[in-house]
């Protein structure tokens, strides 16, 4: 009832996951424009969120802003009530995809890091498996 559009529900639905693409979009579009500034030294604030990365990776902060925007959406648009299946099912696609890209590329400059960060994606995996059966 409170969807743009009165009453054609498709369309209504369209219009507010295309409004989150495009909110989305926009923020990807200004980090990744604020990392690749020519700035020197670059601006503190990118500093902080890609210090901790090999340089090769100094964007995979944008790897954790899509997993947690990725996460805050199906908390919405997929409420337990209606279907624990499903989102269960998402979320684990999600940690697994973000699993994997820790395991294979390590972007982090101190290795304990990277070992930490594996481990807690793990377990957010077990933690999904045990939840979903």
């Amino acid at each position: 009832p409170f969807l743009p559009g009165g009453g054609s529900m498709p369309i209504a639905v369209a219009k507010v996951l295309g409004g989150l693409a495009l909110c989305l979009a926009a923020a990807l579009f200004t980090w990744l424009q604020m990392c690749r500034s020519t700035e020197d030294p670059p601006p503190s604030h990118v500093l902080f969120l890609t210090g901790k990365y090999k340089e090769p990776y100094r964007f995979f902060e944008t790897e954790r802003l899509l997993r947690k925007t990725a996460i805050t959406f199906i908390g919405g648009l997929l409420p337990i009530a209606a279907s624990p299946a499903l989102q269960m099912g998402c979320l684990g696609v999600i940690v697994l995809i973000s699993l994997t890209l820790y395991m294979f590329c390590q972007p982090y400059n101190n290795k304990a890091w990277n070992r930490t960060e594996i481990s807690l994606l793990l377990m957010s995996a077990f933690l999904i498996v045990i939840v979903a059966t």
